[in-house]
């Protein structure tokens, strides 16, 4: 049945990020016999799957957050996914020693995003993560929870 003129569409335009791709392949099944079909969206989905995938991670926003403990302490780290409930890998042992059984009943840090960037170079991110760990000297057993880089008197 033809579109007649002013009728509405069934449905949302791009209903799926696939969508369009997939109504451009479209007229390709149809010079094919059906014993193709199935072996056609397999591979054609799994390739769109994969590239969509792929696209979406390297366009993450990649973040280097300071982490501030109730006794003023900070923690400096990266997550190249931009994940809301990430705090990082500071060493649990190192930070439950300035801290009472008391004081861990009721415990409240802070995060901030100090940096961020949808760069693909890892090695851009590394870098910044040093140089932002040197500049808050949370590597400081007196300031901050970095282990790493040394921190030199």
């Amino acid at each position: 049945m033809a579109k007649q003129q002013g009728q509405e569409r069934a449905f949302p335009k791009n209903l799926h990020p696939l969508d369009s791709i997939f109504r451009k392949n479209l007229a390709l099944l149809a010079s094919h016999s059906l014993k193709y079909h199935f072996l056609f969206f397999s591979f054609f989905f799994w390739n769109e799957f994969n590239n969509f995938t792929k696209n979406t991670y390297s366009m993450k926003l990649k973040v280097i957050y300071k982490i501030t403990y109730p006794n003023g302490k900070i923690y400096i780290g990266k997550d190249l996914t931009n994940t809301l409930n990430y705090f990082g890998s500071a060493n649990s042992l190192l930070i439950e020693n300035d801290f009472s059984l008391e004081q861990r009943k009721d415990f409240t840090i802070r995060k901030e995003i100090i940096w961020e960037s949808y760069t693909e170079d890892l090695r851009e991110v590394n870098a910044m993560e040093v140089q932002l760990i040197r500049q808050y000297k949370s590597n400081d057993p007196n300031i901050g929870y970095n282990m790493w880089p040394k921190f030199l008197k």
